[in-house]
């Protein structure tokens, strides 16, 4: 019995022992594999930051290379094919660790603008530590237009925000500084007033961007509760400063989607030196530039009809007036008389229809929605197809776009590309595909601005004032709920001007699916929510909704479709766009 009990004993041992063991074994091997695991956690994290690594240098070469750079649009692809691209091959990331590499893979150029505008490279690096491999793609633009329409919003000076602006696409440039209060500013009949609304939310994302000068360039008002609010420069103080909000908290947005760019790099436009590069683009003929600019700077508009004409532009004449029917419908010789009379002004009307050459209308013209139903190019004309060259209708003097007709699925149509030595007004409904130029100023009252085309492909309205630019709305205060690009009130438009601008969302509805930039300072207010007129002021329904914000840009590109009519700048900028990590 004894005996027995020390052989169960024995064996209960060995069991335990051999428990142990497989005990130990399965802990060192979670050990050995989580140290394994460890370590390819940070073989990814590493070739990442190395591929990171790599992508940067790539593009601080191209950078360095060309922005800011003057050369031709012309030449931009040659230099681009056949130069710098090819020497990003050869770069090679080193590291520390023997064990790691980082290089570009891949440079595969983009389609090219039509009118070589711009170039685009899709750039793919990949990094190995330890043969871990990471690969990870960004796209870089490279472009000779205008800097202005990479932005939803902005100024070569101040932009000043006062209110709940909300942008949900676009980047922001602020040339000077970018000022903030959470009060916006309006007008009472001709009485100044305030109202305290919410700061702007950017809802920016993937590419998108707040550019400034410097993180003490962003001022935000220092005066709570105060009116009237003053505006001048010691009524603000750096964001940086520990009182004011964080950035989150002023425009919605985290830090890094600040940066830093120097205005010295901007890419900027001359309205009137771009007018006379379109106007002698018009005649065909590139030595016609210097007599068109000298008619121009010295404000002889009949010298630049002249000139215009002796060098091919047709000039249209004088719009005959409607004839009426005769009294007497019996009478066979008026009858006659009018039906000859009839068909001569149906024929002058259907000029403005089917454009294929550049024209040139002589005096102030208005397209009235009811007689003067269109002014349209073909598509070779506006675009040059083809190898054709880009066709220009010239106004010598005002235009005016006013939809008269009461029937409001009656649109008045603008296709084309037309330059205006006087002011512009439009209002009414208005379908767009169009680019103008006007060396005066631009109002828009009670205008609907829709682009012509499919929902999801709407063309716009490219719009380049010297001038100031006015939108102003006589049913203000209106309600219109929260923001969509399809509502028939948001304006399918970009618009630059050489002066300063201001621009409100209080009172009326600013919705803007496009763009809006100004030379000079650029001031806007802005509220949510619903107003009323209670007869001796506006009375505020202030919401937290940021979508139904009174003034919303946002920004779309649909001006890339225009190209051939934007303005050419003999000066390079570089865009970059987001990364996008490949599955290996």
């Amino acid at each position: 019995m004894i005996r027995n009990e020390r052989g169960y004993a024995l064996v209960l041992v060995m069991f335990m022992i051999v428990i142990f063991l497989i005990l130990a074994t399965a802990v060192m091997s979670a050990a050995l594999g989580g140290a394994n695991r460890t370590e390819k956690a940070e073989d990814n994290v590493q070739s990442l930051h190395l591929a990171e690594k790599t992508l940067d240098e790539a593009v601080a070469y191209l950078v360095a290379q060309y922005d800011g750079k003057a050369m031709r649009p012309e030449d931009l692809a040659n230099d681009m094919l056949q130069s710098e691209v090819d020497q990003l091959k050869d770069k090679i990331t080193n590291t520390r660790l023997n064990v790691a590499e980082g290089k570009i893979i891949s440079i595969v150029p983009l389609e090219l603008a039509s009118d070589h505008t711009s170039y685009s490279v899709k750039l793919t690096a990949e990094a190995t530590v330890n043969n871990t491999k990471r690969t990870l793609q960004q796209e870089v633009i490279i472009s000779s237009y205008p800097e202005f329409l990479n932005y939803a919003f902005g100024s070569e000076k101040d932009v000043i925000i006062n209110g709940a602006v909300y942008s949900p696409k676009g980047s922001v440039y602020a040339g000077n500084e970018l000022k903030i209060d959470n009060w916006a500013d309006y007008k009472y009949f001709t009485i100044d007033k305030w109202i305290k609304a919410a700061y702007p939310r950017l809802d920016l994302k993937d590419d998108n961007k707040v550019f400034v000068q410097s993180l003490d360039a962003i001022k935000v008002h220092n005066l709570t509760g105060v009116t009237p609010r003053g505006r001048e420069e010691g009524d603000y103080t750096s964001y940086l400063r520990s009182s004011n909000p964080l950035i989150e908290d002023l425009l919605g947005i985290s830090k890094n989607q600040i940066q830093i760019r120097s205005n010295k790099k901007f890419v900027s436009i001359n309205v009137e030196e771009t007018f006379i590069d379109k106007a002698t683009e018009a005649t065909g003929i590139d030595t016609a530039r210097s007599e068109i600019k000298n008619a121009i700077d010295s404000g002889n508009y009949t010298a630049f009809s002249d000139k215009l004409v002796s060098y091919g532009v047709t000039k249209m004449t004088a719009p005959p007036v409607k004839p009426t029917p005769p009294l007497d419908l019996n009478d066979t010789n008026a009858m006659n008389e009018y039906l000859s009379k009839k068909a001569d002004y149906d024929n002058y009307i259907a000029q403005f229809k089917n454009i294929t050459g550049s024209k040139l209308f002589d005096d102030d013209l208005e397209l009235d929605g009811i007689e003067y139903k269109a002014l349209e190019f073909t598509n070779n004309a506006q675009q040059g197809i083809n190898g054709s060259s880009v066709k220009w209708f010239v106004v010598n003097g005002d235009l005016n776009i006013m939809n008269y007709n009461p029937d409001p699925d009656e649109k008045l149509t603008i296709k084309g590309n037309i330059l205006v030595n006087g002011d512009v007004t439009i209002s009414g409904n208005v379908m767009v595909d169009a680019t103008i130029y006007t060396l005066g100023k631009t109002t828009l009252q009670d205008a609907i601005i829709r682009g012509m085309g499919p929902v999801n492909d709407r063309k716009q309205l490219m719009m380049i004032s010297k001038g100031k630019i006015f939108i102003n709305r006589v049913d203000a205060p209106s309600n219109h709920g929260s923001y969509s690009s399809s509502n028939a009130n948001t304006l399918d438009a970009f618009f630059y001007t050489d002066d300063t601008a201001e621009l409100y969302g209080v009172g009326s509805i600013f919705w803007l699916n496009g763009g809006f930039f100004s030379k000079e300072t650029l001031t806007i207010n802005a509220v949510r929510g619903d107003v009323e007129d209670t007869g001796s002021d506006f009375n505020f329904h202030i919401t937290e909704d940021e979508k139904e914000s009174r003034f919303v840009i946002e920004y779309n590109d649909q001006f890339k479709k225009q190209l051939s009519a934007l303005p050419r700048i003999e000066k390079l900028s570089v865009q970059v766009k987001s990364r996008r990590l490949i599955p290996n």
